[in-house]
């Protein structure tokens, strides 16, 4: 007898079957057309059938997606809320036509899962790395990973040491973690810790050995560079050639970077005051500029409010938190900045309003853009 020849499966090409998506079309077409449609319209739309809830949250669809170059901006915000088992990360949802707002719902965390009170966020793809999961006085090494397709949470690679006051950001598709984690007598050793998710793997590059880590408030990515903020100066560090240079005294010509938040769009850095004025200061000349055209169309803003500011393709994606009658009220706008001939900086602010009222008391978290 010939031996027996085992048959060797090959991966198919084609999509999942779900059943019938869209009775009368096929289910590849079917795919395509509601692919199309606005992640803002994908709770209604998951109620239609089972078929097309299933195909809602699976891989393929957001293969295709990106396949057909269908991937949206969206806008995820953390905010620290007092039930520890809820969800602190909230889709912020923006109808274009309507100008309605919401906060979309989430599901709870893991009964496993530490606090998140206290970490830092980044994202990379679709997925929002919480940073130093856990205790907010010795720190915390642990890193869980939020997947927004499919809205589920996982155990991330560990850092190699714990870390609290941690700041985190992305370059060139890597995490930078900055923070103190007392682990020894020079707090530049281990100030930042990088994870490459090629690798899975976090490393350590060490910091300048005299290092004041008294009030450190925020990181920013500026060109090919991150600005570490302190209270009262700052540091530059260069990725490429991981080295370190003093922050230049014209970016820290203002008070309270706890409070005020920044981001930067095509080489300018952008920041408001407690006034509601936006302020803009192009890499190159270092010199921060007042932006007219924005100040007299947000609402809500005084000494005491607290912004946060993101890049949202191209536009200056603007939250800032307000405390009146006994609620705290979040409110954002969406602002666009062109450059005349001249090389002076407008503002026009497409649309402003309220997005949410909490109890008082409860702090404006972080805001991460992702695209997928």
């Amino acid at each position: 007898m010939l031996p027996c020849k085992k048959k060797i499966r090959r991966p198919s090409s084609e999509a999942p079957c779900w059943g019938v998506l869209i009775p009368g079309l096929p289910n590849d077409i079917a795919t395509n057309c509601l692919a199309r449609v606005p992640r803002w319209h994908h709770p209604v739309l998951s109620a239609v059938s089972k078929p097309i809830r299933s195909l809602l949250s699976s891989p393929h669809f957001f293969n295709t997606r990106s396949l057909s170059n269908l991937s949206e901006n969206l806008i995820y915000l953390t905010i620290p809320l007092e039930n520890p088992f809820e969800n602190p990360i909230k889709l912020f949802a923006h109808h274009p036509k309507s100008n309605l707002l919401r906060l979309a719902p989430m599901p709870p965390c893991p009964r496993s899962m530490p606090t998140l009170h206290y970490s830092a966020y980044a994202a990379l793809g679709p997925k929002i790395y919480a940073i130093s999961v856990g205790d907010p006085i010795s720190g915390s090494k642990q890193v869980w990973i939020f997947d927004c397709r499919f809205r589920t949470w996982e155990r991330g690679p560990d850092m190699l040491f714990p870390q609290f006051l941690v700041r985190a950001v992305v370059f060139d598709g890597k995490i930078y973690a900055f923070g103190q984690t007392g682990m020894t007598q020079n707090p530049g050793a281990d100030f930042l810790q990088v994870f490459d998710p090629v690798i899975g793997y976090w490393e350590i590059i060490p910091g300048p050995p005299d290092i004041e880590m008294t009030c450190f408030t925020r990181c920013v990515v500026v060109g090919d560079t991150i600005c570490c903020f302190w209270r009262h100066g700052g540091l530059v560090f260069y990725p490429r050639t991981r080295t370190w240079e003093t922050l230049p005294s014209e970016l820290i010509q203002y008070k309270n970077h706890l409070l005020f938040g920044m981001c930067e769009i095509d080489g300018v850095l952008y920041r408001f005051d407690g006034n509601g004025r936006m302020f803009g200061c192009d890499e190159r000349n270092r010199e921060w500029k007042e932006i007219p055209g924005v100040m007299d169309h947000l609402v809500g803003f005084n000494y005491s409010t607290a912004t946060e500011l993101v890049n949202r393709g191209g536009r200056v994606f603007l939250m800032w938190k307000g405390d009146n009658k006994g609620k705290t009220t979040f409110r954002c706008a969406e602002i666009e900045v062109e450059k005349t001939e001249g090389g002076e900086l407008l503002g026009k602010v497409h649309w402003a309003d309220e997005l949410v009222s909490f109890p008082f008391g409860l702090c404006l978290g972080q805001l991460i853009p992702i695209s997928f």
